[in-house]
């Protein structure tokens, strides 16, 4: 199965996706436990995509901006 997130903007630079990454994980560290990584998107830009597992209900990631989730 291939994963399209065409709809996505992302970030310019690697770092500025690893920052905005770093930032979900600090929002969301009291209501799971989740690994994330980040991705080149099909433009050309990067995001934060957040690896599904039991502990992370997808509505507590898609609501945030400028990131994906994956499972």
């Amino acid at each position: 199965m291939q994963l399209k997130f065409e709809n996505v903007k992302g970030y310019k630079t690697y770092e500025n996706a690893v920052k905005r990454g770093q930032q979900l994980e600090d929002d969301l560290k009291d209501a799971c436990s989740f690994r994330w990584v980040v991705i080149s998107l099909p433009n050309g830009r990067f995001t934060p995509m957040v690896l599904a597992n039991d502990s992370v209900q997808p509505t507590w990631v898609t609501h945030f901006p400028h990131c994906c989730i994956g499972n």
